[in-house]
């Protein structure tokens, strides 16, 4: 059968079994629904469960219009589940719908033909989480941190060794893509007499250099290196030989305060920390080590758990980069030094006695040796390995290497990666 050939507004026909009414104000004939039912409620009674898609206590066929609100306890509808937890639904299929508590956010699952993936629909697309092989696109923002080593401690009356290069910062990274990551050791205390102490090794991620630490000037003839943070001056000879640090990664070393010749105040300065310069020397007492700095995305919990940073209890707070103390002479009254916060070594006042080493993990520089053993005043004080923290929120872990950590701080999980050693991070 054919379309009426002057149809008149809201007349009908069947054609094919299809019933049309014409628009006169579209003039197009419209489809009219199977069926239209106007109720303020339905209730189905059917109770037995069908795996049929054509039988059961409703079928729809041809498709389903819902003026008003439909509530019902649960509806799966081709497959299409919708999950609200704060963790990936497991034995997902493509197009279920996941909205993920805590953070107000859904993410609807995917296929590109390649990965199945979580993607947020609930704003600008981003990848929260990734199974399979390759990469599904989608690129995520990292925090990092990259301190070097630390510089080693001069002998004899030395200065600290300066704290390595401390650097933090933020990036977009791609799923897929690897990421070199190298962590540079700490410098060598001075061991043979009248030569420097070794500089720190320079750490690197995400185009990002931080530089070694300075050594602590010491022994009759040298003084401290620049670096990451200077090296502080020597007690005995020159007492301002300390140098510089490297701006926005660290400060530099203190002067010394002493007598050209042997006396009672003879004391190094402290090597510089990434937070402040270190400390100049007094008349009595040698200079500490500068304070480092802190990461706010790694835990007192997990820094102790893996060692890396130094844990201050009373701030909640993980140091790094802290300088190392200055070396003094206690035959001649003279007081030892601290090292900074953040994994400095400690200077030593006994005679021909070495500085304490920087922390392992931390960047911190070496303590200052005692003075007043000559060619035997060995410092041995040298400067603390470095490292590189990684850290994003996510409800699933999406990077891989270093060692894995995490922690919920009330907003929403936060995964940490931790080099301390060369390697590489795969988004």
């Amino acid at each position: 059968m054919s379309f009426p050939a002057s149809p008149t507004n809201g007349q009908t026909a069947v054609v094919n079994g299809i019933t049309y009414a014409y628009n006169s104000t579209l003039t197009a004939w419209q489809r009219v629904p199977n069926l239209i039912y106007t109720a303020t409620s339905v209730t189905i009674s059917g109770t037995t469960v069908s795996t049929s898609t054509t039988t059961g206590a409703l079928v729809v066929n041809s498709g389903v219009g819902i003026g008003g609100t439909l509530t019902a306890g649960s509806i799966v509808a081709g497959g299409v589940r919708s999950t609200s937890t704060s963790t990936a639904p497991t034995n997902s299929t493509v197009g279920d719908l996941w909205y993920v508590t805590g953070l107000d956010v859904v993410l609807r699952y995917t296929f590109d033909g390649t990965n199945y993936s979580w993607i947020d629909i609930s704003g600008p697309t981003r990848l929260l989480s990734v199974s399979g092989s390759g990469s599904s696109g989608g690129s995520y923002t990292i925090n990092y941190l990259v301190v070097a080593g630390g510089g080693g401690g001069g002998m004899d009356l030395g200065g600290g060794g300066g704290a390595g290069g401390f650097l933090t910062g933020t990036t977009a990274t791609v799923p897929g893509t690897m990421y070199t990551i190298t962590v540079g050791g700490g410098g060598a205390g001075s061991t043979v007499y009248a030569t420097p102490p070794g500089l720190g090794s320079t750490s690197t991620a995400f185009n990002s250099t931080a530089v070694g630490g300075g050594g602590g000037a010491g022994g009759p003839g040298y003084g401290a290196t620049v670096g990451g943070s200077g090296g502080g001056a020597q007690g005995y000879g020159n007492h301002t030989n300390q140098a510089i640090g490297t701006p926005g990664q660290g400060n530099s070393g203190g002067s010394a305060t002493g007598s050209t010749g042997p006396g009672t105040t003879e004391t190094g300065g402290g090597g510089g920390g990434a937070g402040s310069a270190g400390v100049s020397s007094t008349v009595s007492v040698a200079g500490s080590g500068g304070i480092g700095s802190t990461f706010t995305y790694i835990t007192t919990t997990i820094s102790a758990l893996i060692g890396v940073g130094q844990v201050v209890t009373a701030t909640n707070s993980v140091y790094f980069a802290g300088g190392g103390g200055g070396g003094g002479y206690s035959p001649y009254g003279t007081q030892q030094s601290v090292g900074g916060l953040g994994g400095g070594g400690a200077g030593n006042n006994t005679p021909s006695t070495p500085g304490s080493a920087g922390q392992a993990f931390t960047g911190g520089g070496g303590g200052g040796g005692g003075g007043g053993g000559g060619p035997n005043g060995n410092s041995l004080g040298s400067g603390g390995s470095g490292v590189v923290i990684i850290a994003y929120q996510s409800p699933a872990q999406k990077g891989s290497g270093g060692i894995v950590n995490s922690y919920n701080p009330g907003a929403g999980t936060y995964y940490v990666h931790t080099f301390t050693a060369t390697g590489s991070y795969t988004a």
